[in-house]
């Protein structure tokens, strides 16, 4: 049998392996009936990405009322995940860019450095007084 999206009242996504006749069943999380829905690739992302988008809706704050959070969280595909992570000011990491874990402490160092050098510079220039004369 194949996997189907459904999608209760609530906005809550499921996928269930389901008989093609049997279009409802009920939400796993708020237990309301849920209509299956259509899902395209690219479009809606629930069955093409579903353990990444998954993990992703894990760390978004619930309660924020901000309307990117809840556009993601009421419809999460991929358009509204690139849109959320934007205005998050996140962005993926690139093949062969190296994470946090991977930097030695030599180059954190000197990373570290580099920043504390570019933030003094900043705030010297906000803090600087200029006299014409």
């Amino acid at each position: 049998m194949p996997i189907y999206d459904h999608k209760c009242d609530e906005g809550h996504f499921t996928e269930d392996v389901k008989d093609y006749e049997d279009r409802e069943t009920k939400c796993r999380k708020c237990g309301k009936p849920a209509k299956r829905v259509i899902s395209m690739t690219g479009v809606n992302c629930i069955n093409e990405d579903a353990p990444w988008i998954r993990d992703v809706l894990d760390v978004v704050d619930k309660d924020s009322k901000l309307p990117h959070v809840q556009e993601f969280l009421k419809n999460p595909t991929r358009s509204a995940w690139k849109k959320w992570m934007k205005v998050e000011g996140i962005r993926v990491i690139e093949d062969g860019e190296k994470t946090r874990h991977e930097i030695s402490e030599r180059e954190e160092r000197q990373i570290e450095q580099r920043l504390n050098k570019q933030l003094m510079e900043r705030h010297m220039n906000r803090k600087r007084i200029i006299v014409h004369g």
